[in-house]
Formats: C-alpha cells, sequence, structure tokens
C-alpha cells in the first residue's frame, strides 16, 4: 500500500528504516513499482536481509551501533522538503500503511467463515501492526460483518519490552527502552511510534501484553518446526512463545479459541541457528557408520 501511494503521488524514490521484514519487503514492491529505494537499517541487522535488500535493487545504508529508532530519528530529522517519500511504517509517518496491513484482520474473519476467535496474537515491535488490526476488526464490527471483537494480546521480547512496560504500569504513554538486547531483532524496536495507539487497543479489546525471553521464543521455533513444519523466526515465533506463557499465567485458557500471527520465517535469519549445527553427525563413506546410525 505504501509504495503503491508513493507511485501515485509521483515520487521517485523512497526511503524506509527497518530492522526486520519491512525493508526487503519495501525493496520488493519498489523494484516491480520502478522507484528508486533508499533502506536504512542497523549494522547489526541479519545479512540474509541485507542481501534480500541488494539484490531487489534497493540502496542499503548501513548504520553502525544503531537501533531502528535512531535510524528512523535520522531520517525524519531530513528536510521535509526532500525529493523522497518516507515508508516506515508507523503511522504518524505513513497512515497509508495501515490501510494495508488492517487486511489482515480481514483475512482472519473470512478464513474462519466472518467469525472472530476470542484472541489474536501477534509480536510486536513498533506497534503498528496490533493497532491496524485492531483497526481492520473495528471496521468490521461497524459494518455488521463480524458479531464480537477479539481480545488482542501483544507479545514483545524481554529485552525490549516498552509497551509491555507501560501496559503493566497502567501508563498511557510509552518510554524508551534503553540498551535492547534480543536476538529478535525485527521487534526490538526501543521507541514503538505507533505504541500509544496499540495501548489503547490492548485497553479497548480487554486484551493484555506480556514479554518473552529470548530462550523461549527459540524454542518456540523448535515446537512449530517439529510439530507443524513451519520454520519461523525467533521474532516470528514469539507469539507462540506468548501463547504458552499466556496459558501458564491464567490470561488465556485452553477453552478459547487463538490465533496467532507468524511474522517471520527462518529463512531470513538462517545463520542465527548455525549453532544448532553442532549436534549433527559426520561419517566417512563407510556403509557401517550409515547402519550404526540407523539402528542405533
Amino acid at each position: 500500500m505504501g509504495v503503491s501511494k508513493a507511485k501515485e503521488i509521483g515520487s521517485g524514490k523512497v526511503i524506509i528504516a527497518s530492522d526486520g521484514n519491512a525493508g526487503p519487503a519495501t525493496a520488493a514492491f519498489c523494484a516491480k513499482a520502478g522507484l528508486h529505494c533508499f533502506v536504512q537499517m542497523p549494522a547489526d541487522t541479519p545479512v540474509e536481509r541485507n542481501v534480500q535488500t541488494i539484490l531487489y535493487g534497493a540502496e542499503l545504508i548501513l548504520v553502525e551501533k544503531s537501533t531502528v529508532s535512531d535510524c528512523i530519528d535520522m531520517i525524519m530529522d531530513l528536510s521535509e522538503s526532500s525529493s523522497w517519500t518516507h515508508l516506515t511504517t508507523a503511522s504518524s509517518v505513513n497512515p497509508y500503511h495501515f490501510e494495508g496491513t488492517k487486511t489482515i484482520a480481514f483475512e482472519i474473519a473470512e478464513d474462519l467463515g466472518w467469525n472472530t476467535p476470542d484472541w489474536v496474537m501477534m509480536p510486536e515491535g513498533g506497534a503498528g501492526l496490533s493497532a491496524a488490526i485492531w483497526k481492520g476488526f473495528l471496521e468490521m464490527s461497524e459494518a455488521g460483518m463480524i458479531a464480537k471483537l477479539p481480545r488482542l494480546l501483544v507479545v514483545q521480547a524481554e529485552g525490549c519490552a516498552p509497551l509491555v512496560k507501560a501496559f503493566k504500569e497502567h501508563d498511557t504513554k510509552i518510554e524508551r527502552w534503553e540498551k535492547p538486547s534480543t536476538l529478535a531483532k525485527a521487534i526490538s524496536v526501543p521507541y514503538p511510534l505507533d505504541g500509544e495507539l496499540t495501548l489503547r487497543a490492548i485497553r479497548d479489546s480487554g486484551g493484555s501484553a506480556i514479554s518473552v525471553p529470548d530462550s523461549e521464543m527459540v524454542n518456540a521455533t523448535r515446537v512449530m518446526a517439529r510439530h507443524e513444519g513451519i520454520f519461523a523466526e525467533p521474532t516470528g515465533a514469539a507469539s507462540i512463545a506468548g501463547l504458552a506463557k499466556a496459558l501458564e499465567e491464567g490470561i488465556e485458557s485452553k477453552e478459547e479459541s487463538v490465533v496467532a500471527l507468524v511474522t517471520g520465517t527462518g529463512l531470513k535469519v538462517i545463520l542465527s541457528f548455525t549453532k544448532l549445527l553442532e549436534i549433527h553427525r559426520t561419517i566417512g563413506k563407510n556403509i557401517l557408520d550409515l547402519k550404526s546410525i540407523l539402528e542405533g
């Protein structure tokens, strides 16, 4: 949606700050749209995302010792008279993004026969995802397309959880998270620009917000891969890790219906899993070695 609107208004080039999927995705759509794309990311962004961005023809800009919030601030400090369109996925930057993201709510309802689950869970970094999805459900409710609204459960990494902190402390404002530390880089957003909208959506829905440690996100990726054949990145698996914690803490019950969004494939951070290769076995070209493994 953001790229389409940029093309519609005649913008020749766009710029986006990202540490997750939005950067490469914008680069891909700009390739199709014929727009000149700049993607600015923290220097520690997983290399797989950098490769995607470059292959799509975008100009990649890595910023040393930075977070995605720093990258956003740099772009916002540029002259407003610049000739590019800012496509960072926050409603305060570009409201058209919400109009695309809200359709996730439409898809959930449609797939459930125009019904809604008791809960919708999602990983959250910049906070635009949950706020936009809530907008989608509200619009369907107002149009009489659904009978009830779901409750939202937002999941963040323990090493960067400004939304969870504000929710639990009953704040309406978001405080910048100092020194974020998590392997879930795509939701490591110290200052979520859409945070206040998401806090309102969580509370209006009667929902909640929880944080999970990196170890539980990694374990959730393993559970999904082994039981469902779904290979998610730790960020995407945060919703599943959050589901386990929500059941444990009594936020949700096993009798309730839940839709958990998995927002990114593990193939985008494949090098993060290389240490798991240490458990594999290597043999020579000896049939007895192979036989001992197969029969062991």
